[in-house]
C-alpha cells in the first residue's frame, strides 16, 4: 500500500507540468516533501519491500536530488542540465520504488534525456527518447562505422 502512494506521488509530480511560478514552485515543493518523506521512513527502518541494493540506489539518487535543489524554491531556478539531471535521478527512484511493476523498463521503454550537440552547430539541444531508441542509435552508427566500404564505381 505504501508502496502504491509512492510511485502514484511520483508519477504525479513527474506528469505534472506547470507554467507558472506558483505552479513550478508548488511541483518542487512536492517533490522535496515526497523525497523528505521517503528519505525519513527509510531511516526510521521501512525498507518499503525494497533489496539493499535498490535501497542503495534510492539513497543514491536522493542525494543527486537534494545537491541539484539545494537552496532552490522553484523549478525555474535549475537550469535545463540540472532538471534533465532531477528528471533522471525522479525516474532512477521510480523505477527501484515500483518494484515488481518495472516491465516497461525492462522493454527499454524509460525515457531517458541527454544533451547533445547537433552536426554542424556548437548549439546542444535536449533530446528524450526511450532506452532502446538510444540503444538502437548506438547500434546503427557502430554497424555504420564498421561496414565496409566498397565503391561500386571506383574501378573505372
Amino acid at each position: 500500500m505504501i508502496r502504491t502512494a509512492v510511485v502514484a506521488a511520483l508519477l504525479l509530480l513527474l506528469m505534472s507540468g506547470g507554467s507558472g511560478a506558483s505552479e513550478s514552485e508548488d511541483k518542487l515543493g512536492s517533490i522535496l516533501v515526497q523525497q523528505r518523506d521517503l528519505q525519513a521512513g527509510l531511516a526510521a527502518g521501512q525498507d518499503y519491500g525494497l533489496t539493499p541494493r535498490e535501497l542503495s540506489a534510492v539513497r543514491k539518487a536522493q542525494a543527486e536530488v537534494f545537491t541539484l535543489t539545494e537552496g532552490k524554491i522553484s523549478m525555474d531556478q535549475l537550469n535545463i542540465e540540472d532538471k534533465i539531471r532531477l528528471d533522471n535521478a525522479l525516474e532512477r527512484i521510480n523505477t527501484q520504488v515500483k518494484g515488481g511493476d518495472t516491465d516497461h523498463i525492462a522493454r527499454g521503454e524509460q525515457d531517458v534525456c541527454k544533451r547533445v550537440q547537433r552536426t554542424g552547430t556548437t548549439v546542444k539541444s535536449t533530446v528524450c527518447a526511450t532506452q532502446s531508441e538510444w540503444d538502437r542509435v548506438r547500434e546503427d552508427s557502430r554497424e555504420s562505422l564498421e561496414k565496409r566500404r566498397i565503391c561500386a564505381d571506383c574501378g573505372r
